[in-house]
């Protein structure tokens, strides 16, 4: 890249300086005369100002070489990016644990409490299937701030005491129901589609990129499964309908870290046991199709 910068100054020098030189003019002698006299003429020499210059921007991004008034673009600014963009495939996909926190069973004989108690076996599992994005900064800065929002699916997998299921009684408050042995997979799946409206900032040079956004979704599906012995799936009432629920995460590149917590309670109050949903696992985007 220097030799080729170092060629044009020299070629652009020497046009420069051949500009810069007033054209000769073409004077036709008169004939010698014995009689005329002759007056000897004297030129002053050119005095070369010809100079090179060289210009960085770091605003701009771009590099001049000016070269006697002439100027080159050595760089020029980046293709200006999108400003809105729309996209279909698979962004924000989180997979982790999840629970419930400031669990209470107030209402329920002690026989009967505890049976939300497993969380390290439950599994959260969510992701963004089409996403709208708007940039709120320049394209040519290196960190950038973007608005966003889009349909995102979810499922939380509630792991069940063993040898309990769930289902309801006559005024439809959510009871633990014994099974006649444990199951590994007595549990609870909720299944929801919300639309998540957020910001998050990417840095070019580190890779590094910050998300927050806040998801307000609405159920579609709620059961407990297990297997007797072949699987059984039972519908269950009682299961908030709407959550409210702030995400956050960090990335590097095309993975990193999320937590999820949630404003609304899993069930409805006075239904069944308190406490509010929390996921922390790994998050990716392994993307999609960009309109």
């Amino acid at each position: 890249m220097k030799r080729i910068i170092i060629i044009l100054a020299m070629i652009f020098a020497a046009v420069a300086a051949n500009a810069q030189q007033p054209n000769e003019e073409i004077v036709k002698e008169p004939a010698l005369d014995a009689t005329a006299t002759t007056t000897p003429t004297t030129s002053a020499p050119l005095t070369d100002s010809t100079s090179i210059v060289l210009r960085a921007d770091t605003n701009t991004a771009t590099l001049d070489l000016e070269v006697g008034g002439f100027v080159i673009s050595i760089g020029s600014p980046e293709k200006q990016a999108r400003r809105s963009e729309f996209a279909i495939g698979a962004y924000h996909m989180d997979i982790g644990t999840v629970r419930l926190i400031d669990e209470g069973y107030a209402g329920y004989s002690a026989d009967e409490q505890g049976f939300m108690a497993r969380g390290r076996k439950s599994v959260h599992f969510a992701t963004t299937l089409f996403r709208y994005s708007l940039r709120l900064s320049d394209s040519r800065v290196p960190t950038k701030c973007y608005f966003y929002t889009g349909l995102r699916i979810s499922n939380d997998n509630f792991s069940l005491q063993p040898d309990r299921t769930l289902g309801n009684d006559a005024t439809g408050r959510v009871v633990p129901i014994t099974l006649d042995r444990e199951y590994k997979k007595s549990k609870l799946f909720v299944e929801r589609i919300g639309v998540p409206i957020g910001f998050y900032v990417s840095h070019r040079p580190s890779r590094l990129r910050f998300d927050v956004s806040v998801i307000n979704s609405i159920n579609f599906s709620q059961r407990t499964v297990y297997k007797k012995p072949k699987m059984r799936s039972n519908a269950i009432r009682g299961i908030n309908p709407y959550q409210c629920a702030i995400r956050a995460s960090i990335n590097y590149s095309s993975y990193g870290f999320y937590t999820e917590y949630s404003f609304t309670p899993l069930f409805r109050k006075g239904v069944g046991s308190s406490g509010n949903i929390f996921s922390l696992g790994a998050t990716i985007n392994v993307g999609g199709v960009k309109f």
